[in-house]
């Protein structure tokens, strides 16, 4: 079962970060940039709360965030598999307008 995430900036130029899987959500994070250490706070809650099992696949976009190396370490150490969406895809957008709500 995929995990996804997105960003929401917010009014005073930060920005909350969310993991979640089946409408749920599992783990976020907040802070004022969108730099990897946002990313990795928010997956960390998610894999802590959660406990998945190896194989996890978790998907995101191929921001620099998400393709680092360091962020590809977290993710082997937790057992989970990257997957991203295409090139220039939209690829979460019709999950963000049926969030709005959040």
């Amino acid at each position: 079962m995929p995990v996804f995430h997105f960003f929401i900036p917010l009014k005073n130029r930060e920005y909350l970060n969310i993991n979640f899987v089946n409408s749920a959500i599992l783990g976020w994070a907040l802070a004022g940039h969108r730099r990897t250490e946002l990313c990795l706070a928010a997956l960390q809650m998610a894999y802590w709360r959660r406990k998945p099992d190896k194989g996890l696949i978790y998907h995101s976009d191929r921001g620099s965030q998400y393709t680092s190396s360091e962020y590809g370490q977290h993710l082997s150490v937790m057992g989970m598999r990257a997957s991203h969406s295409d090139k220039g895809s939209a690829g979460i957008m019709p999950l963000l307008s049926a969030s709005s709500a959040l």
